[in-house]
């Protein structure tokens, strides 16, 4: 058990839970919440979840019509919540450095500002994240052990005169345990991420050893059969046979080396339209074993350095995730148009299920991360990203939630390689 490594408040020298209610300003029943919200805070099992907690539980405790909390994201520079727009979660994202939620955070600034439309830094469009009129604002930044901002707690509109030091009483009491679930939770990613990669290091290495001995013998015989004198349509399915055996082992081989850390390309010059001709064509019974339709529509084309044995992995990986968040049945679409950026060519793979929200989003690249789907080990669109990017190219997801789900493939022409 993971848990078991951990010990969760003994380990934080600076957390304590043995506070004076006096210092709080709270009755007796709002302090058991308060108390409450701090164990539930320590006991939940993602980052999500304290955002939730805190935006809903810490309003009737603050007085304030309405509380965020935004994290930071030291890669993007920006803060981050989530907020529920018809039972689904929303990411809103805010530059580090925007309005007066930014300006905190950036400052590590405790701001109280009572009239916050005379305050040219406020940018409510930016930062209020519903349609609140706001009178005054409190931000509080949460620092880490090294005095480093890792998030920022809003409140809107106390519903007493102002918002007061014993609101800020209130938030320097939560914020520490928010620190230490975060940190938590990073350890605890960062053991799973460990152990999975051990594992699948050992996984790969059995494929390999154990399973490449029957698929080469497969292909030899195959190759010795399909050079005999044997009718037209034997040989066919013969080299079908020897092309299936072939990805495979390229499947195979490339997920060992995904997970060794030694994925490496050998690319040639080949016309775009013709490679993914082929590579459909390869992925085309797959599909149908699926109910799912595959539908081309190539409006640009160019010449791209490519290794086809590569790309068809990653093309496969990528539709094999549509297939498996389309348990009915449906469409994918494979479409190619000229990119806005010079000399890119794009590759548009859509599909016609439900789509994903902003939340799923942000990890979708993320290896060994699952949604909406079961027993699947949540590598495909990982491996799919590393080749891509491999190839000089990039991958992102485009599209509104509701209008199903579509991956960008942004390629270089060849001769700007």
């Amino acid at each position: 058990n993971i848990d078991d490594n951990f010990t969760r408040l003994e380990d934080e020298s600076f957390i304590s839970t043995d506070f004076d209610n006096s210092y709080t300003g709270l009755s007796n029943k709002n302090f058991q919440s308060l108390l409450s919200i701090i164990n539930n805070i320590h006991s939940i099992n993602n980052i999500e979840e304290i955002i939730t907690i805190i935006n809903d539980d810490l309003k009737p405790l603050l007085k304030a019509e309405n509380v965020t909390l935004f994290l930071t994201n030291t890669g993007t520079n920006e803060l981050w919540t989530n907020i529920k727009v018809e039972e689904k979660l929303k990411t809103i994202k805010l530059k580090s450095e925007e309005g007066l939620t930014g300006y905190a955070a950036k400052h590590n600034e405790i701001l109280t500002i009572n009239n916050v439309n005379a305050d040219n830094r406020f940018l409510p469009e930016k930062e209020i994240v519903k349609d609140y009129i706001v009178e005054d604002i409190l931000c509080y930044p949460i620092t880490n052990q090294k005095n480093n901002v890792i998030g920022v707690i809003q409140l809107i509109n106390s519903k007493d005169e102002e918002f007061n030091r014993l609101n800020k009483n209130i938030l320097s009491i939560i914020a520490p345990h928010i620190v230490s679930s975060i940190r938590h939770f990073e350890k605890i990613k960062k053991l799973t991420w460990e152990e999975k990669s051990v594992a699948l290091k050992i996984l790969s290495n059995f494929l390999i050893q154990d399973i490449t001995t029957p698929i080469l013998t497969i292909k030899h015989y195959s190759d010795y059969i399909k050079n005999k004198d044997i009718p037209i349509e034997i040989k066919q399915v013969l080299e079908m046979l020897i092309e299936q055996t072939n990805w495979v082992f390229d499947l195979l081989q490339t997920t060992k080396n995904y997970s060794t850390g030694n994925l490496t390309i050998h690319t040639k010059v080949v016309n775009l339209t013709d490679s993914l001709d082929k590579i459909l064509g390869l992925l085309a019974e797959f599909v149908e074993s699926r109910n799912v339709s595959l539908f081309k529509k190539y409006d640009f084309n160019a010449d791209v350095k490519m290794d086809r044995n590569a790309f068809t992995q990653a093309c496969y990986q990528i539709v094999k995730n549509s297939c498996d968040t389309m348990s009915s049945g449906g469409n994918i679409y494979i479409l190619t148009k000229k990119a806005a950026e010079n000399n890119f060519i794009n590759i548009e793979i859509s599909d016609s299920g439900s789509g994903i929200n902003d939340e799923v989003k942000n990890k979708i690249f993320d290896p060994f991360f699952n949604y909406d789907k079961k027993q699947t080990g949540g590598l495909g669109l990982s491996i799919a990203k590393e080749i891509i990017t491999e190839h000089g190219g990039n991958i992102s997801v485009s599209g509104k939630a509701e209008e199903g789900f579509t991956l960008l493939i942004s390629l270089p022409v060849a001769e700007q390689i």
